[in-house]
């Protein structure tokens, strides 16, 4: 294994963000290690295994990682692993550190990235056990991730109500967003914005931007030639099966949604999209139930409770969430 390697990077945001478009942009300059799959390690493994100084614990986390499709995506011999690891699992950071430098170091790179978008809210962790590490934070129009969070289902409520389904998406994107922007004040010069809709339509001059943040070389011709990740397959919740790169799927929220649909989401996220500088300018009267109302105000509270019973207390070994054990 290498004794040293370069700096890091972070791809983080929220989901349907846009952040695998980007993670496979700055594979395809060919200066990363290419692991294609989110490690999942501090927001899913984390509450699900807890403590891995717990011998306990440790057993059986190392018994579903590496049969998960996160260990498979790394073409490491888990035998091999497996006896290196028992030195590196004082916390989750150091293990993902051992991880991705083994992978990193089998395919003879000095480089890795990591794309696990809800590790936006461990960028303070991160940033101190790799102070050089760069985090690309992905922001995408919050009424396109809704719609498309609510598409695949993952919309973080049960109810079966499709109105409460994207006010739920749509306030999980401002979490995320919220949370980004805030830590990365903190993080300063090792911390940077990318829009989705920059992507897509302004493509040269956004990666003369990351080429210049992360100290890479990555442009058009890089990318057209190319078919790691979504460069070679559409990441996408609709049927029409884009190509990596469109913008097509840009503001698809205004064909897919209804006006109490729109009104809502405008109620619900109108001032932070404002704030980010998209266009929430309507000529209907925004109106909407008083049972919507009563669950506009309670989503938020909502959220941040689930938060804390899942990271702040044993509940969170009995979530839903997992790696994907036995999926290549």
């Amino acid at each position: 294994m290498y004794k040293q390697f370069h700096p890091p990077v972070f791809v983080v945001g929220s989901s349907r963000s846009g952040t695998t478009l980007l993670y496979s942009i700055l594979l395809s300059s060919g200066e990363f290690a290419i692991y294609q799959a989110e490690t999942l390690l501090l927001e899913v493994c984390q509450p699900k295994y807890g403590n891995l100084k717990n011998k306990n614990n440790y057993a059986r986390f190392i018994s579903d990682w590496i049969r998960s499709k996160q260990f498979y995506r790394s073409a490491l011999d888990p035998i091999e692993f497996v006896e290196g690891a028992i030195n590196h699992h004082d916390n989750y950071i150091e293990f993902m550190k051992y991880f991705m430098e083994s992978v990193t170091s089998k395919q003879g790179k000095k480089r890795w990235a990591e794309n696990t978008p809800s590790h936006i809210f461990y960028m303070k962790e991160l940033m101190e056990y790799f102070p050089e590490a760069k985090f690309i934070h992905v922001i995408r129009d919050g009424r396109d991730v809704a719609v498309s969070k609510r598409k695949l289902g993952w919309t973080g409520t049960k109810n079966n109500d499709p109105l409460k389904q994207l006010v739920y998406a749509a306030k999980g994107w401002e979490r995320s967003v919220k949370a980004g922007r805030c830590y990365g004040k903190e993080l300063g010069n090792n911390y940077m914005e990318i829009r989705y809709e920059d992507i897509v339509t302004n493509l040269d001059a956004t990666l003369a931007d990351i080429s210049r943040f992360a100290d890479i070389t990555i442009d058009r011709s890089k990318i057209e030639n190319s078919s790691i990740g979504s460069l070679g397959k559409a990441n996408t919740a609709f049927s029409d099966k884009l190509p990596g790169i469109s913008s097509r799927a840009v503001g698809r929220w205004k064909s897919e949604l209804g006006d109490e649909e729109i009104n809502i989401l405008h109620l619900a996220i109108g001032d932070s999209l404002t704030q980010l500088g998209y266009d929430v300018s309507d000529d209907k009267k925004l109106r909407v139930s008083w049972k919507n109302g009563l669950h506009l105000k309670m989503c938020p509270t909502l959220l941040k409770m689930r938060a804390f019973l899942k990271y702040r207390t044993f509940l969170g070994r009995f979530t839903s969430d997992a790696i994907e054990i036995g999926l290549q």
